[in-house]
């Protein structure tokens, strides 16, 4: 069981505890590639492995205000997004994030995934949860992770003060409802300093509206491709031999950015 606040901030920190501290809250890649941990399919609990494509994006997401993530499929796009997220909430008192996603078991999923990286913490990091439900989490320091879909923050989230927006693969959303929520929340969003709205897509080319993402990258939305060569192990044969076991209209739409 996680000490309680008082209990950890009210004891003398030994000077490499200070370091460390400050040092994690200053370089998110550290902290996330030092101390987050992920369930693996294959090894089980491990580190996030940091390669070319989750440094990529991390350093988009920390150093913008607006990011659009066009990316190859298993970029591990998902996990770095929780993980920077539970780096924002532990090192910035009473901020809001909320996850989007084109359904709530996506965006609950991936509540889950931060509130068991926060788990797995180190006494240090870990936060103590204040509220605990299966759509937020509220820290101690009043910092709050929300899920929700895009049906439901139609009215959820309207006038709602957000300092941080993930939308999960908006290739699968509805471009009209998109329409509606970012002419409905996005002016909330940006009036507040700081602010982020980080959105990740797959080839939407084939799936998404071209008007939307004009639309989004023409006030100054970052474009952070992560192609499919950025993922460690994926070679030319097996891109070639991934095209004759599905065909190239299959790999244009999953992996082509």
């Amino acid at each position: 069981m996680a000490k309680s606040p008082e209990a950890r901030y009210t004891s003398e920190f030994k000077n490499d505890d200070l370091y460390e501290l400050l040092n994690c809250k200053n370089h998110p890649e550290y902290f996330i590639s030092k101390y987050v941990k992920v369930t693996n399919c294959d090894t089980g609990l491990t580190n996030i492995r940091m390669n070319k494509a989750t440094l990529r994006m991390l350093a988009r997401i920390h150093k913008n205000k607006k990011v659009l993530i066009n990316k190859t499929r298993q970029t591990g796009c998902s996990i770095i997004n929780c993980a920077y997220i539970l780096w924002y909430s532990i090192f910035n008192s009473n901020r809001v994030s909320v996850i989007l996603a084109p359904n709530l078991s996506i965006s609950e999923s991936l509540l889950d995934i931060i509130r068991e990286m926060n788990n797995q913490l180190p006494e240090l990091f870990k936060q103590t949860l204040v509220v605990n439900n299966v759509r937020e989490i509220r820290f101690y320091n009043g910092s709050i992770i929300k899920a929700t879909s895009i049906h439901n923050s139609l009215n959820q989230l309207r006038g709602y003060s957000i300092n941080h927006l993930y939308i999960d693969e908006i290739t699968f959303i509805d471009s009209e409802k998109l329409k509606i929520l970012f002419s409905s929340i996005l002016p909330v969003i940006f009036s507040i300093n700081n602010s982020k709205l980080i959105l990740s897509s797959g080839n939407y080319n084939h799936n998404f509206s071209k008007e939307i993402v004009e639309k989004l990258i023409s006030p100054g939305f970052v474009v952070c491709k992560i192609p499919w060569h950025f993922i460690p192990g994926l070679t030319t044969i097996w891109k070639l031999e991934t095209i004759i076991n599905i065909g190239w209209d299959a790999w244009n739409s999953e992996f082509e950015v």
